[in-house]
């Protein structure tokens, strides 16, 4: 029952898109209704239907801008961390009345470039003069479309700053978001202080899902070969996470009972420091709600409490449903659970055969996927899986958190541990940019169709 409603919440959202989708929801309902042993279940059914279809309408209200579009001066709050390429400064604000949009500055110098970085502060309000933009769309039918992007994250507009964005600005009380976000804006600027040029992108990804730092020729190697979903914090890396702090509070003396609770405190925390990309939010609200049912005595099904979490977070934010990311972790989640009777076969055998069933399985899962956004596959992609991911959890991922703690308390041999990091990662990614450089690396394909996939 779970995954039925977890499939007409989809379709209740895809119907707000697209009105072609009410052809699908037909067949659906007769389905259910001639198949199900229960008739209850297509009420169910169109109920959820509906209270989607209608909660992505509410939602699209919502977002909808209060600005007119001729304002010259706004007073914004800065509640995220900016970015920087070259001399182009930007960073999501928020307006008085809570309305986000993207502020843009073009920096002038080398001077005004260090002033910005040392003087920026999360939870400030400025007074910035610029002018109000649309953001440009894609000229391409496939090419990638950034203003829906930014719609779909409740983003109208990009204000172009005309002078220094930071120059009239009033601190205030940060909440606890900023708070939390000020810590990952700090470990961010220590890793891009301390940290050498090979591995300091890599770091920023693994610790802090911040993936833009590394390097456009490495990215691309990553992509081509099917690796990149290893640079993004993932449920493997949560599941690390949260079964290490486990033990440890465990070994502190602490009950389970506390541990849980504890655990179920921080997880919220840790998912605002790792970015809260939709495959960490997902990991966090899984582990929560596991620990939480644990806590209370309850058992269900994984599936059941995926669906949970599924349909939770689009009942949040019902347009999660266009994020590739979103589907791509739920997707390969939710294969991996329904293939757990497979892998429990696979328990006598060597982990090497183990990890290669699994990255077998999560291929096989994301192809679908993959070819409808990326329109290529790669033929190298499964094979240096296998080899990648344990390469960067059992070795990399531990190695780059004990040099960010190393480094961070000033042990004297934390350079040692950097530069042997360094060493390793460019090691690893000269390698994967030599093959990703091989002929018929990948197969490149038109955009499949829906009823193809």
């Amino acid at each position: 029952m779970p995954l039925l409603l977890a499939v007409a919440a989809i379709l209740g959202i895809s119907a707000f898109y697209s009105s072609k989708v009410i052809f699908l929801i037909i067949l659906f309902i007769i389905g259910i209704y001639y198949f199900s042993p229960s008739k209850k279940m297509t009420v169910y059914i169109v109920i959820v239907i509906s209270f989607f279809y209608g909660i992505a309408h509410i939602h699209f209200h919502l977002q909808k801008t209060s600005l007119i579009g001729n304002e010259k001066q706004l007073l914004l709050r800065y509640t995220d961390i900016p970015t920087m390429n070259g001399s182009s400064w930007r960073v999501f604000a928020e307006t008085l009345e809570g309305e986000t949009l993207l502020l843009s500055y073009t920096l002038q110098s080398k001077q005004e470039k260090q002033a910005v970085q040392e003087d920026y502060e999360m939870g400030v309000v400025c007074r910035v003069n610029g002018e109000l933009k649309e953001p440009s769309v894609n000229r391409n039918e496939h090419a990638f479309n950034y203003r829906h992007f930014l719609q779909n994250q409740g983003v109208h507009w990009q204000f172009q700053a005309v002078s220094n964005p930071l120059q009239t600005c009033q601190k205030v009380e940060k909440n606890w978001i900023e708070r939390v976000k000020t810590i990952r804006f700090n470990g961010l600027k220590h890793i891009e202080e301390r940290f050498p040029s090979a591995a300091s992108g890599f770091a920023a990804a693994l610790l802090f899902g911040e993936s833009d730092w590394i390097e456009e020729e490495i990215y691309n190697a990553y992509k081509t070969l099917s690796l990149v979903h290893i640079l993004a914090i993932s449920g493997l890396h949560v599941g690390i996470l949260s079964a290490g702090c486990f033990y440890l509070f465990i070994r502190a003396g602490m009950t389970r009972e506390t541990t849980k609770i504890v655990l179920i405190c921080l997880l919220p925390i840790y998912c605002i420091l790792a970015g809260a990309a939709p495959s960490v939010v997902r990991a966090c609200v899984m582990v929560m709600l596991f620990l939480l049912l644990s806590l209370c005595r309850v058992r269900t099904s994984s599936i059941t409490i995926l669906c949970g979490v599924f349909l939770f977070l689009l009942l949040f934010n019902p347009f999660y449903i266009q994020q590739v990311g979103f589907q791509l972790s739920f997707f390969i989640t939710f294969t991996l659970l329904m293939s757990v009777k497979i892998l429990d076969r696979l328990k006598s055998y060597h982990s090497i055969v183990q990890s290669f069933f699994v990255t077998l399985i999560c291929q096989i899962a994301s192809l679908p996927i993959i070819l409808y956004y990326f329109h290529e596959f790669s033929l190298w992609g499964f094979l240096l899986n296998v080899l990648y991911i344990p390469l960067y959890t059992i070795i990399l991922l531990p190695a780059t958190c004990i040099t960010f703690i190393l480094s961070s308390l000033s042990f004297p041999f934390a350079n040692l541990s950097l530069m042997l990091l360094n060493g390793c990662f460019r090691l690893v990614n000269d390698f994967a940019v030599i093959i990703a450089e091989l002929p018929y690396t990948s197969l490149s394909f038109g955009k499949p169709s829906l009823l193809f996939i």
